[in-house]
Parts: structure tokens; sequence; C-alpha cells
């Protein structure tokens, strides 16, 4: 809730701004950005999430743009992700990993609606591969020999997606060079994932001895062969948070 609200007034802020300009001349109409400059923005995004709930779901995105017209620009959006999260209770052990790389190549058309405002929009081809492997750890006891063993539940998916992304895009010129935009995007996407699941085990209690976890795990035995799933989507993404640019 507190991020909503953060973004809220980042987005009300420019309203007032946007009150009080003067009336937009030819050339502010005509150019937007000089021609062959270069943009680089990175999506603020993850670090409001860190800021305000503790928590980032948000990979890092960022976005490099280069004027080729007047009006016009292609696009370049790196996206990466290295996250680890650990959670232990007393002895069960949850450890998620996720690795993820992607890139987005497009192009930019911009509309001048003011000195301070211009809008813009285009079309995005985006590749992303990810890898996660979520670890289980807990206490398993077995009755038959009155051993008390460490069981380890590891889940892998590897996963490749491919996407074209409509997006239409509102920017606010804070100054010359600095500028703040957003944009939504229609999202056609294919992904093919290959998930496979294995256990191991070690001693800890021989019997009814002491505790003891210097030992070393057992070799993995495979759940269930790997899974492979191949689905086509639809998403329509109102939001994508806010980029803070800066042209040179």
């Amino acid at each position: 809730m507190k991020i909503i609200f953060i973004q809220f007034l980042v987005c009300l802020f420019p309203l007032f701004s946007f009150a009080q300009e003067k009336e937009v001349t030819e050339k502010d109409s005509i150019s937007i950005h000089p021609v062959k400059r270069i943009q680089f923005g990175f999506n603020s995004q993850f670090a409001l999430e860190k800021v305000f709930s503790g928590e980032n779901n948000a990979p890092f995105e960022f976005l490099l743009r280069k004027q080729t017209k007047s009006n016009q620009a292609i696009r370049i959006r790196p996206i990466f992700d290295l996250s680890r999260i650990s959670r232990v209770e007393f002895e069960n052990k949850n450890l998620d990993n996720l690795t993820l790389f992607g890139i987005g190549l497009g192009i930019e058309r911009q509309v001048s609606f003011s000195k301070k405002w211009y809008g813009y929009y285009g079309i995005e081809s985006e590749g992303v591969i990810s890898s996660t492997n979520k670890t289980q750890e807990f206490i398993t006891p077995n009755p038959p020999d009155n051993n008390t063993y460490l069981e380890r539940n590891s889940e892998i998916s590897n996963s490749i997606k491919f996407s074209v992304l409509p997006f239409i895009g509102l920017a606010f010129k804070i100054s010359e060079r600095f500028f703040a935009t957003t944009e939504f995007r229609l999202i056609t996407s294919y992904q093919r994932s290959n998930t496979s699941s294995e256990v191991a085990f070690k001693l800890i209690r021989d019997g009814s001895g002491d505790f003891d976890f210097s030992n070393d795990f057992g070799p993995s035995t495979p759940l269930e062969p790997g899974l492979t799933v191949r689905e086509f989507a639809f998403e329509f993404r109102p939001y994508t948070g806010i980029f803070l640019n800066y042209r040179f």
C-alpha cells in the first residue's frame, strides 16, 4: 500500500507543473531530443519495493535510447536479477535462488504535448532466460530403524521466454537533460520451461543417540522425470514502474 501511495505522489507532482506551463512553440513540438544523442535510464521499481516493503520482487531493468530522428529513437532494455532468499526455523531451512537475464530491442516514436510533457509509443521484442532452484531441508524420523534423518528436497526449473511488446508511454521533462517516464505494455509471449526435482538424506541421529549434523548428504535421487511445459500467454501490464532517465 505504501508503494502505491508513493507512486501516486510521484505521478501527481508533475501535474502541478503541467498546469503552469506556457504555450508550446513550434520548435518544442517538433524536436523532443537532439538527434544522435544517447539516453540512459533505470527502473526505480526495485528500489521502491526494497525501501517501502522490505522486499524486492522486481528485477533490475535499464533502458538505453539513441535518438535517430527528431521524434524517433531505437531502444535497448537489459534486464537481470540475481536473488537469494533464505528462511530458517529451527532445523527447517528454505532456500530460493533465482538467476534471470534478458534483453528487449525496439523502436519508439515520440509526440510532444508541451514543453514539459511528451508521449511515446512503439514495439519491442524481448528474450529472457531464467533459472530457479528451490531447496527445502527438514528433519524426518524413520521409525523402522529408529534413526533420524535430515531430508533435502530440491526443485530446479530452467526456462526461456520470447515476447512481443507493443507499448505506450508518458514522459515528463524534469530538466533539459533529466526526465521521468512510465509506460504500459501488451505482452504476447511464448515460454518453454523444464522442471525436475530430487531428494537426498543424511543421518543426523543414530537410534537414541545425540544429534550430529556433521555428516554429508547421500547421493540425490530423482523424484520424477523432467517435466517440459510450453505455453503461450497474453498479458496487459498497465504499470511497469517509473524510469529515471538522463540524456547525454
